[in-house]
């Protein structure tokens, strides 16, 4: 629970500070952007908290699993950001459906419609999972991870 918590107020601080200042940087440029309501700001502001404090968790799994923090460290960067960097690439990216990257879905601050035909592209701002179903998939991971480590660190204490 420390570190989950640790890594959400660190990750409200940062996206706090640095969602509106970015934003507020790209309008005195000029810079088009598309106009986003104060809600969808605070669900990307504290999605990103929630983010960061899944994958902190996740790492902590794995690092319970594996006895060796910088491999836990490799393992969680491989699981959460290694699948971002493909799928923006466009090699793959379901990717963003069935991994912890899928989390990153909570950023996307562009709605969707059916109806609508546009190039719904990562780079576009759409992702192929719903906000909080692609924080949900990174969550099920985290939680998976410290759900194993601590039966397998049960099983393993002497009785």
């Amino acid at each position: 629970m420390v570190v989950g918590a640790v890594a959400f107020v660190t990750g409200l601080v940062t996206s706090g500070v640095v969602v509106p200042v970015g934003l507020a940087m790209l309008r005195a440029n000029q810079n088009p952007i598309q106009p986003i309501t104060l809600g969808t700001e605070l669900r990307v502001i504290v999605g990103y908290a929630a983010l960061t404090a899944a994958a902190a968790v996740l790492a902590l799994g794995l690092a319970a699993l594996v006895k060796r923090g910088i491999v836990a460290v490799g393992l969680a960067i491989a699981l959460v950001v290694v699948p971002y960097l493909l799928a923006t690439a466009g090699l793959v990216p379901w990717l963003l459906m069935i991994t912890p990257a899928a989390g990153f879905a909570i950023t996307q601050s562009v709605p969707t419609f059916a109806h609508v035909d546009v190039d719904q592209s990562l780079l576009g701002g759409y992702y192929p999972l719903p906000p909080w179903g692609g924080l949900a998939v990174t969550c099920g991971y985290a939680a998976l991870a410290l759900g194993v480590a601590i039966a397998v660190h049960r099983r393993k204490a002497p009785r």
